[in-house]
């Protein structure tokens, strides 16, 4: 079976279950660093962000990711690149109000991944 063209039904939801992990644990490494050391105030939604690019950059899955077994690859293969994903993850931000959309199209693409050519991944391995 072709990994690329198999999507589980509810793959959307996986898909946020993902994000909600990384970004719970970005925010409980906030937390324990800001508790480490008062004098730092540490920004969530901007680690979130960074932590994200880099991770995807260099492996194209998260922390969350991995746990589903997703991971974000390019139409063409491979991974996306640091430039790719830093569009990607500030079009995440800006169509986030719409992104509920996405659930209601026939492609599993959302519409950041369309817009770059971009592909969440389930990996069946």
């Amino acid at each position: 079976m072709d990994i690329q063209n198999h999507y589980p039904k509810n793959f959307y939801f996986i898909r946020l279950l993902a994000r909600v992990m990384d970004l719970t644990l970005i925010y409980s490494l906030v937390q324990a660093l800001e508790l480490v050391s008062e004098s730092f105030d540490f920004n969530t939604l901007l680690l979130y962000f960074v932590y994200n690019i880099i991770v995807i950059g260099v492996s194209g899955r998260t922390l969350g990711k991995f746990a589903f077994s997703i991971y974000v690859g390019g139409l063409d293969e491979g991974f996306p690149g640091y430039l790719k994903n830093i569009i990607r993850e500030i079009l995440v931000i800006v169509l986030s109000p719409i992104l509920f959309l996405n659930v209601l199209t026939i492609s599993n693409l959302a519409l950041h991944d369309r817009l770059l050519k971009t592909k969440v991944i389930f990996d069946e391995r």
